[in-house]
């Protein structure tokens, strides 16, 4: 029996899919080039004393990105084995492509998913990727073999992962990335070319805790420059963006996005104002809400409000495009947020009409 698995709808993703086999299995295998400390969390919803092994089969290529998030990750994944007392085994294989994950159940019976997406969070709930489930025993058992065939068990130390990070750390330091502002971007010739764009709604935070912008600050400019701390790629022309102000949690304005190509400041703009520097990135927005934008600090929106309102006692309806029930990534860093059409639309019907 098979069955396909998207990440369209939060009830039957990658993620979701995963999380209820690993409930009721007593032995995993994840195969996966890539992968993030979000696997610990997900081993932990594996029933205490029930899960008696753990197989990572992966890659360790010279000069890959992920080393440092990928030794963390097994240094976290070697203390919950010693905790939940269960076999953690790594095996390599730097030819590794494919993504396979296998689950032995209580019953013994074997599910399995062989799937586009990488262990990670993007890969399992946010990207578009595919995966087909097999509840064959006979078959996933012949993957399984397969898998453990081609790759090469690895022991590692304390002493070993130690070793490794700083290696992956002094090459980081002395390999720095090419400046940003080489960012080979071709998205947006690719969506001016595309037929048709699906308007996509961002809430855009501006100020940070401690340097809140100021309430008497009126944004009513008929076009304004947007902020960015990192390259917002994804943001194209069209889309929507919803400014938050920190600290004050309160809606400052709409602005529709007018160009698909992103300005970066010059290293001497850079060195010469502080917020150029943390902010680098920046893009033009046609003003949706100028009345509303005058007198923001005075009568504006708080954001906490219109989620109450909005799931109205519903804690977990969806509000962004991660399938989330809350805004927590802007909390934690992120400098713009994706959120559900509804979810925008209902605060976007708020603002207009207090924008008079």
């Amino acid at each position: 029996m098979t069955k396909l698995i998207i990440n369209k709808k939060s009830n039957s993703n990658h993620e979701t899919w995963l999380i209820n086999q690993l409930c009721k299995s007593t032995s995993v295998l994840f195969a996966t080039p890539y992968l993030s400390e979000k696997l610990i969390e997900y081993l932990r919803y594996c029933r205490p004393n029930k899960l008696k092994e753990f197989i990572l089969i992966t890659r360790f290529k010279t000069m890959e990105a992920d080393h440092e998030i990928k030794l963390s990750t097994i240094t976290a994944l070697k203390e919950l084995a010693k905790e939940r007392k269960f076999i953690f085994q790594i095996y390599v294989d730097d030819k590794l492509h494919g993504k396979v994950y296998i689950v032995q159940r209580e019953d013994s019976e074997y599910h399995g998913l062989i799937t586009s997406a990488n262990c990670t969070p993007n890969g399992l709930t946010h990207n578009h990727e595919y995966g087909v489930v097999i509840r064959d025993s006979k078959h996933l058992k012949r993957v399984k073999s397969q898998l453990l065939k081609d790759a090469e068990r690895l022991h590692l130390n304390t002493s070993d992962i130690q070793k490794m990070t700083l290696m992956a750390c002094h090459f980081k330091k002395t390999h720095p990335p090419r400046n940003q502002s080489e960012v080979f971007d071709l998205s947006g010739i690719i969506r001016a070319n595309t037929k048709s764009h699906k308007v996509r709604y961002w809430l855009k935070p501006v100020g940070r805790s401690g340097h809140p912008i100021d309430q008497d600050d009126k944004y009513d400019q008929a076009v304004r420059i947007l902020h960015f701390a990192r390259h917002p790629k994804s943001v194209q022309k069209g889309d929507v963006l919803i400014i938050n102000a920190v600290t004050w949690g309160k809606i400052v304005g709409l602005f529709r996005v007018l160009s698909h190509k992103p300005m970066y400041a010059s290293l001497n703009k850079q060195n010469s104002n502080p917020n150029a520097k943390r902010w680098p990135w920046s893009i033009k927005g046609s003003n949706l809400s100028p009345t509303y934008g005058s007198k923001w600090g005075k009568s504006g929106l708080k954001l906490k409000d219109l989620k109450s309102e909005y799931q109205s006692g519903e804690l977990t309806k969806v509000i962004t495009s991660g399938h989330k029930p809350h805004y927590g990534a802007l909390n934690h860093g992120a400098d713009k947020l994706q959120i559900t059409e509804e979810f925008a639309k209902f605060i976007i019907s708020r603002v207009r009409s207090l924008n008079r």
